[in-house]
């Protein structure tokens, strides 16, 4: 679907399971003030162009092969260390591309993009004939799931076998001993102005957490991966519950005591 020669895109509300138009999602009205934002110079690309644009840089129609080797060479922090080498697990990061040296495969390159209801790979194999590109219009609905997906397409381009796609239900434990998950319940500590678990809680024999972000507030159901770790949808990053406390995405939440109120709570957050 296209609007003015755009592809339409698709978000899940916070807290929904129903795909709407990014411009009908007040969570993600910064599709409507910026509006037609692109790559430099109003570029727009489908697979096939990338797929023509992979094959201009081997056949070194735009940059030589010594430009692109510059373009390929990881960047130094004023520190003298190498930048770009994170979670990712990426050897470095150069002009735009992360870079990595895989044994078989020589120089692999890779570039991602987002915004909502988007989400665009283009992984360059530049020692091999061969190129990834994922261009995805809408947001996703089990990250687990989609990334078991993802990861399967980098694997399928690395002569490698992929993983059968499982939905959070298939991963989480059948029949999890639940007797702990009393200790997990209450209010946790949290930064307002960002993504927080405000609340954990059980119904109906289930875990959820209320999720505040941005202002707005929702439950989601948390999936026992194993005793104290929990995934949810639609995040593919996991809860990790400890002594009074909760990790999400590095960040450590600690738990308020129960009879904390409102103004004891911003006591504690600022403190």
């Amino acid at each position: 679907m296209y609007r003015g020669g755009l592809p339409l895109c698709f978000v899940l509300p916070f807290g929904s399971d129903c795909y709407v138009l990014a411009d009908n999602d007040a969570e993600s009205d910064e599709v409507i003030s910026c509006d037609g934002v692109s790559d430099d110079g109003l570029l727009h690309a489908n697979i096939l162009e990338l797929f023509k644009w992979d094959h201009a840089l081997r056949e070194e129609t735009v940059r030589t092969r010594e430009e692109q080797a510059l373009m390929y060479t990881p960047g130094k922090l004023n520190n003298g260390e190498v930048g770009g080498i994170g979670d990712e697990g990426e050897d470095g990061y150069g002009f735009g591309w992360g870079i990595n040296y895989n044994s078989e495969l020589g120089l692999i390159v890779d570039h991602s993009g987002g915004w909502p209801g988007y989400f665009t790979w283009l992984e360059r194999f530049a020692d091999a004939d061969r190129v990834l590109i994922l261009l995805c219009s809408r947001d996703v609905l089990d990250g687990k799931c989609y990334d078991a997906f993802f990861e399967g397409l980098r694997a399928i381009a690395k002569d490698k076998q992929p993983q059968p796609l499982r939905t959070i239900e298939e991963l989480a434990l059948q029949n999890p001993d639940r007797s702990g998950w009393a200790s997990f319940t209450g209010k946790y500590d949290y930064d307002e102005d960002g993504f927080c678990m405000d609340e954990i809680l059980i119904r109906d024999g289930d875990l959820y957490a209320k999720i505040r972000c941005d202002g707005s507030s929702h439950e989601l159901k948390l999936y026992p991966m194993d005793e104290k770790t929990f995934g949810m949808k639609p995040y593919c990053r996991n809860i990790t519950f400890g002594d009074d406390s909760l990790t999400l995405w590095g960040t450590t939440g600690k738990k308020l005591p129960e009879s904390s109120n409102e103004s004891e709570r911003e006591y504690v957050h600022h403190s």
